[in-house]
């Protein structure tokens, strides 16, 4: 999708000129206007070439986590504490739920952090892994880092 309004937007890019050029022109047919159909077409053209940057962007990889948080632990599929890891420029979608009580999930290196949560309410934080290494991500609610609501983030 996103691939779509990049090439879309280079299609604009390359029509508006020769629309404009038909238009400065008194003796130009009026039917050399570019119709929306081929603007379509141009889009196609364009996308069946070589555009990197494209294809760059619909190659980025992405990973999804679903945390619970209860009182002093994180919780994934069973496991307290889960380490979560990932190559370096993946896109990371944490889908953070509280179980029972206040929480959040937060990752200061990569300037992540959800919204506090009440028992049973469910927020999402979404950030780009760029920089390789081994972080901690806690819950920054009262005393709950300190108490052992934390875990491993890593990034290979």
């Amino acid at each position: 999708m996103k691939k779509k309004t990049v090439l879309l937007v280079l299609g604009f890019a390359f029509v508006l000129p020769l629309v404009g050029a038909g238009c400065a022109s008194s003796t130009a047919p009026e039917n050399d206007a570019v119709s929306l159909e081929q603007i379509g077409q141009l889009d196609v053209m364009i996308d069946e070439g070589k555009g990197d940057t494209a294809v760059e962007e619909t190659d980025q990889a992405k990973a999804i986590f679903a945390l619970s948080g209860k009182n002093f632990a994180f919780m994934m599929d069973g496991q307290e504490a889960p380490v979560l890891k990932v190559k370096k420029g993946t896109t990371v979608h944490i889908d953070f739920t509280s179980e029972s009580g206040f929480h959040d999930w937060v990752l200061d290196e990569f300037g992540a952090a959800t919204d506090r949560v009440q028992t049973g309410e469910t927020v999402s934080v979404e950030f780009v892994a760029d920089q390789v290494g081994t972080y901690e991500y806690y819950c920054s609610v009262g005393a709950h880092r300190a108490n052992g609501m934390i875990g491993t983030f890593i990034v290979e």
